[in-house]
């Protein structure tokens, strides 16, 4: 039965995927990512050890990528994600939403380009040990919440960030 029978999802139906509503698939923008790509980067976001042009993979062989990897490679999986940004203050709301909105193609590709180049370090992990990865990870992360410090991704400093297309990226 397996030779016989395959299911490839190449996406085509993405308002079913994500089960949007008739409103919401109006003011979509559809956004695809290729972590090949570095224009949603800055250029501190780029280093060789999560540069997916440069890396190859010691355990399973893959990388580096190629130009064309999306039209050479069989996928392994599809990810699609919505992104909604809702920020009630007169005055300044849609600034804000539009701020907001520009930031994610930068910090999904940068976070996707390290998965793709990090895979030797949970590529052979058990389910066990990525539980106990996510459950340090979580008190780390609660514990820097209270923390007065800051930390992480900063939003996009360009001077003409504010001129880019408001977008819903899925």
């Amino acid at each position: 039965m397996a030779h016989s029978f395959y299911v490839k999802n190449v996406g085509m139906h993405i308002h079913i995927a994500l089960n949007l509503n008739k409103n919401m698939l109006k003011k979509r923008e559809i956004t695809l990512l290729n972590i090949y790509e570095e224009k949603y980067l800055k250029n501190s976001d780029i280093t060789p050890e999560t540069d997916p042009r440069i890396f190859h993979s010691k355990l399973t062989g893959r990388g580096p990528l190629n130009e064309d990897w999306l039209k050479t490679t069989e996928s392994v999986m599809c990810c699609y994600k919505v992104v909604q940004v809702l920020f009630k203050w007169k005055g300044i709301q849609g600034t804000i939403e539009k701020l907001t909105h520009m930031q994610y193609p930068r910090l999904f590709t940068k976070f996707h380009r390290e998965t793709f180049c990090w895979i030797d370090r949970w590529y052979n992990l058990t389910f066990d040990e990525l539980k106990q990865i996510d459950e340090l990870t979580n008190k780390q992360l609660k514990k820097q919440l209270n923390d007065p410090n800051k930390r992480g991704t900063f939003a996009d400093d360009d001077t003409d960030a504010l001129t880019r297309k408001n977008s819903l990226t899925v």
